[in-house]
């Protein structure tokens, strides 16, 4: 039986790290008596199969197995053979060919057979050759086959018999529903169609589209209200939406009218910060169709508020001119009916009275029918 010590030490070993491929013979012969020859080799072949190898270390190993098979019988030759036939580097097979020519072919340093060029020819009548055997006797005295790996005997094996199914076992139970097969009825130039607004969606977070394409947008979405699903459009980038293409956004929203996610989307436009296109996107919302009464209070609050923490001066100024013309659009639409906002509104008139739209506004809630 071969020493655990030695056969874990192999892969560390000299011997596949030597620089001619006779060294690295005559090392592997020095390291393991002959009745362990085998085992040791067929270790090597593993390594092999598994590509763990460097380039040199593969040349020395395939060098050893060929070398090997001169005193057994050829038993590595068509393995071997296999490998390098399905090797990626080509001077494998090329050392093979060389080998079987050569027969001073070991003097030659690993170095040169990593250099070898030339046209690999076939080696099919390697892999048939007779003299192969799949199975070699042991060196040990009594003869015993050794029957590694791949070299094991194949074994005919009847075919099992059914077993019959016992009262106590569970039956195997198969489902009687067959599922009905859906047919994709969409055309190829209606699939073409719907991957390119999917990917105008996409485009629209990050770009400014042109006219054209804000058209062939807002066309598909209305002939097909599921592609605000399938756009990968939600209400966590909504804000981006808004301030790139505010006209695109307007439609997703109204697109998912009758969803519930459309609860998040009007979330995430009060918390985005005020700007024209949040602005413009409220309004056309509230033009075409009723607006929940609580998000018109929330969001003109936000918007009031906005106006009242902005430090500079020309930017106040220019944003409360913009809420103050949205809030009078609403007024004159008659979308705006809550007592508690016009509260509100009028006191923030009052306090940027200065201001010509902001006092616009206010004249036009104190002239109002007090229902």
């Amino acid at each position: 039986m071969q020493d655990p010590s030695k056969s874990h030490s192999i892969m560390e070993h000299q011997i596949l790290k030597e620089k001619t491929l006779d060294g690295s013979y005559q090392a592997f012969l020095k390291l393991f008596p002959k009745t362990h020859y085998f085992q040791a080799a067929y270790e090597i072949l593993a390594w092999l199969q598994d590509d763990l190898l460097t380039q040199s270390e593969r040349i020395n190993a395939i060098f050893i197995l060929l070398e090997f098979t001169k005193h057994s019988e050829n038993v590595f030759l068509q393995t071997v053979a296999d490998l390098v036939d399905i090797s990626p580097h080509p001077w494998e097979k090329l050392l093979l060919q060389e080998w079987l020519k050569n027969k001073e072919i070991g003097k030659t340093a690993v170095s040169n057979i990593l250099k070898l060029t030339g046209e690999a020819k076939e080696i099919d009548h390697i892999k048939r050759s007779r003299t192969v055997r799949p199975v070699v006797n042991g060196g040990s005295s009594d003869k015993i086959n050794i029957c590694l790996g791949k070299y094991d005997p194949e074994f005919l094996r009847p075919i099992p018999d059914f077993i019959e199914i016992s009262p106590v076992e569970t039956n195997w139970m198969s489902p009687l529903t067959v599922p009905e097969v859906l047919w994709d009825n969409e055309s190829q130039k209606e699939r073409a169609a719907s991957e390119e607004v999917r990917e105008l969606l996409k485009s629209a977070l990050t770009n400014k589209l042109s006219n054209d394409q804000v058209a062939i947008v807002i066309s598909a979405l209305k002939t097909d209200s599921k592609l605000a699903f399938k756009s990968g459009i939600s209400h966590k980038n909504l804000g981006d939406l808004v301030e790139k293409n505010s006209s695109i956004a307007v439609d997703i929203i109204l697109a998912i009218m009758n969803s519930s996610k459309v609860q998040d989307y009007f979330g995430e436009l009060v918390n985005i910060p005020m700007s024209l296109n949040s602005l413009e996107v409220v309004n056309k919302l509230a033009l075409m169709m009723e607006l929940p009464a609580e998000f018109l209070h929330l969001f003109i609050s936000n918007c009031m508020n906005s106006c009242k923490n902005l430090k500079d001066r020309y930017t106040q100024t220019r944003f409360i001119r913009l809420l103050c013309v949205f809030i009078n659009s609403l007024l004159k639409n008659k979308v705006l009916n809550n007592d508690e906002l016009y509260i509100e509104i009028e006191h923030f008139c009052t306090e940027f009275n200065s201001i010509k739209e902001a006092s616009l506004v206010y004249r036009s809630i104190k002239s109002m029918p007090n229902e």
